[in-house]
């Protein structure tokens, strides 16, 4: 299954499974952001030099499935981010 949906809302016990009778693979939120504060990458960073940013509302979302011991361990900043769009053309953030 190729087909992710990423949910970052509660959902009823067994409803994620639905998604599958129409070939998609739920994923938790919480359960990815689980595996990247676990993963090994963390360790070729330097907690005092790397400075995490979440930008915008989409990252604010994220940073709600953190844990806040872990983030406490960071230096962390929320920018805020915009889209801008013209009819026509590709949206730009």
């Amino acid at each position: 299954m190729d087909k992710i949906i990423i949910i970052d809302v509660e959902l009823h016990n067994g409803v994620a499974d639905h998604f599958n009778d129409f070939g998609l693979l739920a994923v938790r939120a919480s359960d990815l952001n689980r595996s990247l504060v676990q993963s090994d990458l963390w360790q070729q960073f330097d907690r005092l030099t790397t400075l995490l940013v979440f930008p915008g509302n989409g990252a604010h979302i994220v940073r709600t499935y953190l844990s806040s011991d872990w983030l406490a361990t960071w230096s962390w900043v929320t920018v805020p981010a915009q889209r801008f769009w013209q009819p026509g053309t590709t949206p730009q953030v």
